[in-house]
């Protein structure tokens, strides 16, 4: 390992290295260290320190958007805690800031950059509490929020609560005194690293109140000597009003037309950057929303297929109670293994640039896509699954073929072993494949609610019963999922919160088998 530059940490209690992957020098990781053993015998800073190490591996394990530092792994022992972290070979804000400064249009690139990673911050219900340019790090010009050792995980993130007074004190909003406040902390935080990118220096109400020259801060005043266009003061100033009940929401923050601030709308702005850069900056910003776009429907479909291969243990676990005959259980295995290994050889073709416009992905967004690191970690994901799913099915179609060849078997299951097989060679999911996928599928469901009427086991067996069903029925095909009818992950958590399960298949149930 070699050091790796972070200024911050010098002298505290974590130290960060640039290592690798095993067995891939090329793949490039930072690895933090946090030695536990120096504060063994300081109660109060042992304390800080390991909270710090659980909520930064509990909160940051969390989120995987592009603008958010990505935690690979955390490695522990009684001594050392490592954590795995990608490594961001661009440096960070501060050192932006403090080397060249940043353009105007630059500045608000950054910020709208910073505004999506926090997009899933909140939606994970997670107040970061310690926003500032050191802990916005670069990678290949992308802003990427990191270190979530002052997070915290709230129920209600508008909700004020009583909470430890955590940060750096130049971005810390005023109410952070108190020990009473909000997620709103973390956008008078972002206020002040926007007024900082675009005037060059902290708000001077902020450093006087720092050196005690004045005892509060009334409002934020904003310079005249450089020219900023009224509407970004506005939104900083929505952003830095001391009262946090008037300042902005996050919501009302995300629904900011934030590709409208790079554009040229007065001589004001004309002044500071030329329309063709302006244009620029425009097609970078729509560049990125095309590549992330299709990474995410990739990540769409990755999810799909673990739903459904989760859905086959949990089949396998109901054996029991459900009795299955010996078809059913080969025949439910191998038609969704092939199944799988169908969908992901289908992608892996669209990811080699094939049948594009069947998943609706404009060759010229593509090249774009193919130009990115997200390619390849999307094409090595989809081919290393491939092969392991052939290989399943290679194994599975022995064990199929074996049972279908028993002389001893009915005629009425020969044909039915037949048919599978059909199926099968197709080696594609065609309407052949898909109407026999549907036939094993629902003779799978009707066998489970066949014995689940008759189950007077408990209420929480039932609840899993009845889950298990209806992730059998979003199954069915067409795959609704594939046509983004339907969210696998969704699903998942509708089961979780759901009140009335019977009722839910009920209705799921009616619509499939009584058209």
């Amino acid at each position: 390992m070699q050091n790796y530059i972070n200024p911050r940490l010098k002298g505290g209690f974590a130290k960060v290295y640039i290592g690798h992957m095993f067995g891939n020098e090329k793949e490039l990781v930072a690895i933090k260290i946090i030695d536990k053993k120096k504060f063994k015998n300081q109660k109060n800073t042992k304390n800080i320190v390991l909270n710090y190490i659980k909520r930064e591996s509990q909160n940051q394990f969390q989120l995987s958007s592009p603008h958010i530092v990505k935690m690979i792994d955390l490695i522990e022992n009684d001594d050392e805690s490592y954590f795995i972290l990608e490594y961001c070979e661009g440096g960070n804000l501060q050192q932006k800031i403090d080397q060249v400064g940043i353009p105007f249009e630059e500045a608000l690139l950054i910020f709208k950059q910073i505004v999506n990673g926090y997009k899933q911050i909140r939606e994970k219900n997670i107040i970061h509490r310690d926003l500032k340019p050191e802990n916005i790090l670069f990678s290949k010009n992308i802003a990427k929020i990191g270190d979530f050792g002052f997070s915290k995980f709230l129920d209600d993130l508008d909700e004020i609560v009583l909470q430890s007074a955590v940060g750096t004190p130049i971005y810390a909003a005023p109410e952070i005194i108190t020990r009473k406040f909000s997620s709103k902390v973390d956008i008078w935080s972002l206020g002040v690293i926007l007024f900082q990118m675009l005037y060059g220096q902290i708000p001077n109400e902020i450093k006087d109140y720092l050196n005690l020259k004045i005892k509060n801060i009334d409002y934020i005043k904003f310079p005249a000597n450089k020219k900023i266009p009224e509407y970004v003061v506005n939104i900083m100033k929505k952003m830095l009003d001391v009262n946090p009940e008037k300042r902005i929401s996050w919501d009302d923050l995300f629904a900011e037309n934030l590709l409208e601030l790079i554009e040229p709308q007065s001589s004001e702005i004309i002044d500071q950057i030329s329309e063709s850069k302006a244009m620029m900056m425009k097609q970078v910003l729509q560049t990125e929303n095309r590549v992330e776009s299709i990474f995410l429907y990739f990540i769409y479909v990755s999810d799909i297929l673990k739903f459904i291969q989760q859905l086959m243990t949990e089949v396998q676990n109901l054996n029991m109670m459900a009795q299955f005959s010996q078809a059913q259980q080969f025949s439910y295995s191998i038609i969704t293994i092939k199944y799988m290994e169908n969908e992901l050889k289908f992608y892996l073709d669209i990811l080699k640039g094939q049948n594009l416009f069947s998943v609706y992905i404009l060759q010229a967004d593509f090249e774009l896509f193919r130009n990115t690191d997200k390619f390849y970690k999307t094409f090595n994901n989809f081919k290393k699954n491939y092969e392991i799913m052939s290989q399943f099915y290679v194994q599975a179609r022995v064990k199929y073929d074996k049972f279908a060849s028993q002389k001893t078997q009915k005629e009425e299951q020969k044909n039915w072993c037949k048919n599978v097989i059909e199926a099968l060679d197709q080696n594609e999911n065609n309407q052949k494949f898909c109407q026999t996928f549907n036939q094993v599928y629902s003779q799978i469901i009707h066998r489970i609610l066949q014995k689940y009427n008759k189950n007077e086991n408990a209420n929480e067996d039932k609840n899993r019963v009845l889950k298990v069903l209806i992730k059998l029925l979003h199954c069915l095909q067409p795959l609704q999922f594939s046509h983004h009818k339907k969210d696998a992950y969704k699903i998942e958590e509708r089961l979780l919160t759901t009140t009335c399960l019977e009722n839910e298949f009920n209705v799921l149930y009616a619509q499939i088998f009584n058209q």
